[in-house]
């Protein structure tokens, strides 16, 4: 094995491709993104850039450390620590394969040879992510044009990991404008915020901007302390105005830019109404945000609200829009995002997907704990790309699966590797950055069957609740576009399947609304949403 880089005092800058005056964050993000695509699971051949990258970073992270310390000395001796639920891992079906996965931490300098795949005995550390790969089928068959193969990934944490005892670093973006004030949503506004107040530890920073045409500031970011002013904020918010989600957008962020980044740092935006002339500006300041390592969770309450702004908002940042459909569930919406954010387990996760070049991944798709789309790019990469794909934090309250989809060429009898899938990740209650662990997705060609190889159950589970969520999601589009044949057929398919998933309910409202956009030509928005938002909530 050779041995690391020496990496001269004046040069690490020059090997990251930043400059000294570059704030120490933005330099981590330049290392993360260089690990992932210079790690040997995913470029072997790049092996000795690798090992310079990581010297240099860590002879930078030294020089930062009285602003960049470790997770264990952020966190004061006092402060309290939250007990994480146990939570225990969908048991596998007979044929699913658990393949052990291969742990690396990058940052500790735990480099392999070139030739070598780190394993979990190899690099003395456990991994801190289980993952099981579980093959739609165990076998193909050999035939002259291109299949696909479904692969679901379950992502389980390891016994030894917790939940982050870091503070947060939250910020409260409300809408105060004058539609606030029916149905009394606002007095519904004001006592979850304040059952969440009282479920935050002192330590935790919290700030609350509420917007209409404006934006106000009622709570600066600070710690929370004996919480009485950030209850008296509340006391202060009164309804007017219109609606300008960009105005709260930016005070948010500002106001979270005020503690360190290497907190968790979440905006939960809140708003009943359409922001108007400032979508695009929304945009722009949610990619700001997802730069700077801030989520956002947008949610909609009622009916009249831009579900597609919402959206990409969230997924701007690796966040989630939910629909809230009236104001007595604030409390448990509220109460549910602030209890997963403070059993944030990994942090800054991210995979990679290395496809033999025979192989293309078509796309993924979380499907637990929600349904969630991974921006796959549609062009066709270069053969044996890898491709690069966000997936921000995990929870210990939570079950997460990964539904991949890859075309697979025409191949002779025998075996294939598809391809290495590649996690990076923070561990914060361990004091681990970039740790990193990979699997490996197989298959195997036959000529003919001895006997035709099962579908997996789970796989298949998986399948048809996002072949429902995509039916939806094409059902409203040509609505919206004035296709409504098209529209009422992809809402009845979908209702199929949303019936044999286990949502009546669900399915029966879809029928619903083919039924009356066949009528009156048009579909309730407030059905549509909650036909969205309940379909991507499949368990």
């Amino acid at each position: 094995m050779s041995s690391s880089p020496r990496i001269p005092e004046s040069d690490p800058y020059a090997v990251l491709g930043v400059t000294p005056d570059m704030p120490f964050i933005e330099v981590r993000a330049v290392h993360r993104r260089l690990v992932r695509e210079l790690h040997p699971d995913v470029n072997p051949s790049a092996r000795e850039r690798f090992d310079a990258v990581q010297a240099a970073f860590e002879l930078l992270r030294a020089r930062h450390t009285p602003i960049k310390k470790g997770v264990a000395d952020q966190t004061p001796a006092a402060g309290p620590t939250r007990q994480e639920p146990q939570v225990a891992p969908a048991e596998p079906a007979p044929s699913d394969a658990k393949q052990e996965p291969r742990v690396e931490a990058a940052s500790r300098g735990r480099q392999p040879a070139a030739d070598q795949r780190p394993s979990t005995e190899a690099s003395g550390v456990k991994s801190a992510l289980d993952i099981t790969v579980i093959p739609g089928r165990e076998r193909l068959l050999v035939q002259p044009r291109a299949q696909m193969l479904y692969v679901l990934l379950d992502l389980n944490l390891s016994e030894e990991v917790g939940s982050s005892t870091q503070p947060l670093n939250l910020s409260l973006v409300l809408d105060h404008s004058s539609s606030m004030q029916r149905d009394d949503k606002l007095q519904k506004l004001k006592e979850a915020v304040a059952r969440i107040i009282d479920m935050m530890s002192p330590l935790d920073n919290l700030s609350i901007v509420t917007f209409g045409d404006r934006s106000t500031v009622l709570l600066p970011s600070s710690p929370l302390g004996t919480k009485r002013a950030a209850k008296e904020a509340l006391d202060a918010i009164r309804c007017r105005g219109g609606t300008e989600i960009s105005t709260g957008l930016r005070a948010g962020l500002q106001e979270l830019q005020t503690h360190s980044t290497s907190l968790i740092s979440q905006m939960i935006v809140l708003t009943d109404g359409q922001t108007y002339g400032d979508e695009s500006i929304c945009l722009e300041l949610a990619t700001q945000a997802g730069e700077r390592q801030v989520q956002i969770t947008a949610l909609g309450l009622g009916d009249d609200w831009n579900n597609v702004l919402l959206d990409e908002l969230a997924a701007r940042t690796g966040g989630q829009a939910d629909y809230v459909q009236n104001a007595e569930q604030l409390g448990r919406v509220f109460e549910d995002q602030l209890r997963t954010l403070q059993l944030t387990a990994l942090r800054n996760m991210q995979m990679t997907v290395n496809p033999d070049p025979s192989c293309r991944l078509l796309r993924a798709t979380w499907v637990s704990p929600g349904i969630k789309v991974l921006p796959v790019p549609s062009e066709t990469p270069p053969a044996a790309q890898p491709v690069h794909l966000e997936l921000g934090r995990i929870s210990t309250d939570r079950e997460y699966r990964l539904l991949l989809e890859f075309v697979i060429a025409p191949h002779a009898a025998g075996p294939l590797n598809v391809g290495d899938i590649v996690f990076s990740y923070d561990v914060p209650s361990m004091g681990r950055e970039s740790e990193m662990c990979s699997s490996t997705v197989t298959t195997t060609f036959v000529d003919k069957w001895d006997s035709e190889p099962p579908v997996n159950t789970r796989v298949h589970d998986a399948l048809r609740k996002i072949t429902a969520h995509r039916l939806q999601e094409q059902a409203l589009q040509a609505i919206q576009e004035g296709q409504n044949q098209k529209g009422t057929a992809s809402l009845r398919t979908a209702a199929q399947h949303l019936e044999a998933a286990g949502s009546p309910e669900l399915a029966k409202l879809a029928r619903d609304e083919a039924d009356r956009v066949e009528r009156h030509g048009q579909a309730l928005a407030g059905n549509m949403k909650r036909i969205i938002y309940g379909t991507r909530s499949l368990a």
